[in-house]
């Protein structure tokens, strides 16, 4: 049996390795959340705990590069410092690094060479992770038979599946036992454009969703239903108010690439991640440079928070 930081542990070690396509190390497990549930640990915990996982063959040692990294066992990754644009390598730089010193780790990267004269598009963003929460929502649906069929068995979530909003959009929504609400923007071969026809694109899309949650509760066999006074005593807040917790902003390459596959990344920062890497679209492949990050941020302030903000630092003279 393993403890509740043990579970959460490898929990957050599948998404590294899996969906941010990296090794990790203990820096990833000072602090860290779990199902918006946040854990901390002290580095001689991390390492007796890595100990353990090592020893019961469920990670292994990938190599050191001022600190140790692992991985999954079984999911390799390599360390190939004269790495060339037509093989797949993942780079990880200390974040506790001086920017310049970083800067200049980054722009002697072979990949650095590859994208330095590539022409770009406009800003976008996709893979959108957006929270709320609705008292009493998770208890409701629960007692409803078409969500009883769609409830987790183990984490209990009731997922409503993917809403496809549009022919690139899907949207997944998935209700917590505690009532926390997860929405989730799948639009990665079409990216939302950071301008106002995008970001009006987005806006539609997010208000479509809450007008679906809103007519669930709003039918009349809800028995909080009153026509006359209030909807329901379940609310659903406006998606103004949503919390955008994790988004991908990327640049996409105008011209197309023709060369093998690829994929690059750097931990820049304790919540900031840059990846490079050659991705298939319907039509053609292009090479994108992306930034993963947790803004932590109400979706009404999308505008001001982050769009007005100078691109340049924020991917650390990459792209200039």
């Amino acid at each position: 049996m393993y403890s509740d930081l043990e579970n959460a542990m490898l929990k957050h070690m599948k998404k590294i390795v899996y969906q941010e396509s990296r090794p990790f190390s203990f820096l990833d497990f000072m602090e860290f959340k779990v199902d918006d549930k946040p854990y901390s640990a002290r580095r001689g915990t991390i390492r007796n705990k890595f100990s353990k996982f090592v020893k019961e063959k469920k990670i292994e040692f990938c190599y050191n590069d001022v600190v140790a990294f692992y991985t999954l066992a079984g999911k390799q990754f390599g360390k190939n410092k004269q790495m060339t644009p037509n093989h797949t390598d993942t780079n990880i730089i200390n974040y506790n690094t001086d920017k310049r010193s970083l800067v200049k780790s980054i722009k002697q990267h072979p990949i650095y060479k590859l994208i330095q004269y590539i022409p770009f598009g406009k800003r976008s963003i996709h893979d959108l992770h957006l929270t709320f929460e609705s008292k009493g929502l998770w208890r409701y649906l629960s007692n409803i038979e078409y969500f009883k069929q769609r409830t987790d068995s183990q984490s209990k979530s009731i997922c409503f599946g993917y809403l496809q909003i549009e022919k690139y959009l899907a949207i997944n929504v998935k209700v917590q036992n505690t009532d926390t609400v997860t929405v989730t923007v799948r639009c990665s071969t079409n990216p939302i454009i950071l301008d106002p026809d995008g970001i009006m694109r987005l806006t539609e899309a997010l208000t479509r969703v809450e007008e679906r949650l809103a007519a669930i509760l709003n039918d009349p066999i809800n028995k909080t239903h009153n026509l006359e006074y209030n909807p329901s005593e379940i609310k659903i807040p406006n998606k103004d108010d949503w919390k955008i917790v994790l988004w991908h902003f990327n640049k996409d390459s105008v011209t197309e690439y023709s060369g093998e596959k690829f994929n690059c990344s750097w931990k820049v920062a304790k919540n900031l991640f840059i990846r490079v890497y050659s991705k298939e679209l319907k039509l053609k492949t292009i090479v994108r440079v992306e930034l993963q990050e947790n803004p932590d941020i109400a979706f009404k302030n999308l505008l001001v928070d982050f769009i007005q903000q100078d691109t340049k630092t924020r991917f650390i003279e990459v792209l200039n």
